[in-house]
């Protein structure tokens, strides 16, 4: 059974860091205690323009709504290929890759096989070159790149001042190289990336639906759509599905939470803890910030990376995407973007 505990995450400006000393102070110290007792937070202020937002939103749907053999056409092998591409159904388990022993996880959050198909960005976006040739099905996803890794390095700035750093551009070394990369196929994965880009497409046993009818009963459970694990890199930017924990309408006229991002919040209960729903904003275009497992090992376990799952309903399609920083592993020294049921996220 998946309870529906509201979990209240602080929502940071981060626009405060170009305000003055004092707006700095304050938004470190909010930085500082969410990542702490949460290891996520909800920013805004982020300057990304909205229009990008539903360009990568509907051109993730034109791709994912295609053939699977015209997205075939991009795949490059097992999932986890460092070229990326596209990655069928049936291909991820992220919940394999945290032992119950190791977190805490009891055995019954396994699951099957995740029910989504993901697109992924290893590097650059219009470096991209799919087996045959084609480049990358995604105009904006160059764009969407370069405004997510322009956030991570204000990320990056406020985390070292957080941290009482003297240098607020530390880490900018660890994923800047004008040299990086060549115009070829091609690319070095031994040298620094400033992250990835995947876009995920969490699937939906019917797909006929719209903003205010959903195909599925009040009634049915919510489901694992993305089993619990933790990230084991640096910071992922998700951009959830705009519907995400909001209500509506199921096909009984019953009222329903959507479903959507699940932290797992510790206690001192025989349980250990309890799954909280991460809401958001119902207003803009508000980003989901998660520290992974290099941060929390980084800062001497100051700061948390959170156990995290994505639910939903079986009859429901979901879009997010994510951007993750991994920069940092590969100095040698983490689109969940759509509005829809596409998810991107950076890491």
């Amino acid at each position: 059974k998946i309870d529906e505990v509201v979990l209240e995450i602080p929502i940071i400006d981060i626009s405060q860091y170009d305000q003055g000393s004092e707006s700095i102070h304050n938004l470190c110290q909010r930085w500082d205690s969410s990542m702490q007792q949460f290891g996520v937070c909800v920013i805004i202020g982020h300057q990304v323009p909205p229009e990008l937002f539903e360009s990568m939103l509907n051109e993730s749907k034109k791709f994912f709504y295609g053939s699977m053999d015209e997205k075939l056409e991009f795949n490059h092998g097992k999932y986890g290929h460092p070229a990326g591409g596209y990655t069928p159904p049936g291909s991820e388990n992220v919940s394999l890759s945290v032992s119950s022993t190791e977190k805490d996880i009891p055995t019954t959050t396994k699951s099957n096989s995740d029910p989504l198909e993901s697109f992924v960005f290893t590097y650059p976006p219009e470096f991209f070159c799919a087996p045959n040739g084609s480049t990358s099905p995604l105009p904006s996803a160059s764009e969407y790149f370069k405004q997510m890794c322009r956030i991570l390095k204000k990320l990056h700035c406020i985390s070292c001042l957080s941290l009482g750093l003297d240098d607020a551009h530390y880490m900018d070394s660890f994923y800047e190289d004008p040299q990086l990369y060549s115009k070829e196929c091609s690319v070095d994965r031994d040298k620094i990336t400033p992250g990835a880009l995947r876009i995920t497409h969490y699937l939906a046993k019917e797909t006929e639906m719209n903003e205010k009818q959903i195909d599925f009963k009040a009634s049915e459970p919510l489901q694992q759509l993305y089993g619990a694990h933790t990230d084991y890199l640096g910071f992922t930017i998700l951009k959830p599905d705009k519907r995400d924990w909001q209500k509506v309408v199921g096909k009984d006229g019953q009222c329903v939470a959507f479903g959507g991002l699940e932290v797992f919040v510790r206690d001192s209960s025989p349980a250990g803890g309890r799954w909280a729903a991460v809401r958001l904003p119902t207003e803009g275009y508000p980003l989901v910030i998660n520290a992974g497992d290099l941060i929390q090992r980084w800062t001497n376990d100051r700061w948390h990376s959170p156990l995290h799952r994505v639910v939903g309903h079986s009859y429901s399609s979901h879009e997010a995407s994510k951007a993750h920083n991994d920069s940092n592993s590969h100095k040698k020294a983490d689109d969940d973007n759509d509005d829809d049921d596409d998810d991107d996220d950076a890491d």
